[in-house]
C-alpha cells in the first residue's frame, strides 16, 4: 500500500505544538504592549516637564513663593508641547497641569520641584515630581 499525507496523530500534534507557540506570543505581546503604554505616558510626562521649562524662561516667569501651575492645554496653545494623546484612545488628549514650586532656602541657589500631573481618558492618572 502506497502512504502519502499525514496521520491524524502527527497533524494533532502539529496543530497542538503551534497552539502553545501562539499562547507563548500572545502573552509575550501582551506584556509589550503594556509596556510601551507605560513608557509613552512617561514620555508625555517627561515632555511637559520639559515644555513647562521652555515656556518658564521664554515667557521670563517668576515663580512666585506660593507656586505657579500651568495647564498642558496652554503650553500646547503657545507651541511649547505637542497634543499629547491618550496611548489608550488614540482620538482623545491627555489633559494635565505642571506645578512649579521653588525649593530653596534662604541665600542659597534657586532650585525648583516640578509636579506634572496627567489625566487621560483611559483613566490613567498619574503625578510625578522633579527637582531642578
Amino acid at each position: 500500500m502506497n502512504k502519502k499525507g499525514f496521520t491524524l496523530v502527527e497533524l494533532l500534534a502539529v496543530v497542538a505544538i503551534m497552539g502553545i507557540l501562539a499562547g507563548i506570543a500572545v502573552v509575550g505581546v501582551g506584556r509589550y504592549l503594556k509596556s510601551s503604554k507605560q513608557q509613552a505616558y512617561d514620555t508625555i510626562v517627561k515632555s511637559a516637564h520639559t515644555a513647562t521649562t521652555n515656556y518658564i524662561l521664554n515667557k521670563g516667569i517668576q515663580i512666585p513663593s506660593s507656586g505657579w501651575t500651568i495647564e498642558f492645554e496652554e503650553l500646547v496653545s503657545e507651541k511649547f508641547l505637542e497634543d499629547p494623546i491618550d496611548p489608550n484612545k488614540k482620538d482623545e488628549s491627555c489633559g494635565g497641569t505642571v506645578t512649579v514650586v521653588k525649593n530653596n532656602t534662604e541665600g542659597a541657589i534657586d532650585s525648583y520641584k516640578y509636579t506634572v500631573s496627567i489625566d487621560c481618558p483611559s483613566g490613567h492618572k498619574e503625578t510625578v515630581d522633579f527637582n531642578e
